[in-house]
């Protein structure tokens, strides 16, 4: 999907049980301790874009992510904004996405 398709997608009626089943393969492959939906389609369920937070086994460099973020837009078919959790990530943006986030997968 290229950029002018992703900007006139919106995301709207996301079923829960299928994005969890999509994305816990996932969260296996790449040792995800904790994926989140949070952003506006997790409050209101419509956005532009689905904004996903992942708590990872070790922080992952910066080319990593990016393969992260195509494989998450692959599979749950719409544009993936990603947040990746870790110690330095801002305390009011882990804040907020723990507070407003449904738990789509969690893992010991």
């Amino acid at each position: 999907m290229d950029e002018a398709e992703a900007a006139q997608q919106s995301v709207t009626g996301v079923d829960i049980a299928v994005l969890r089943a999509a994305i816990e393969p996932l969260a296996r492959t790449y040792e995800w301790r904790l994926v989140l939906l949070f952003g506006s389609v997790a409050r209101s369920g419509t956005g532009r874009d689905l904004d996903l937070a992942v708590l990872p086994a070790a922080v992952p460099d910066l080319m990593t992510q990016g393969r992260w973020c195509r494989r998450l837009e692959e599979v749950v078919g719409y544009p993936v904004d990603l947040l990746v959790i870790h110690a330095g990530t801002l305390p009011l943006v882990r804040f907020q996405a723990l507070r407003d986030g449904v738990c789509l997968c969690a893992t010991p």
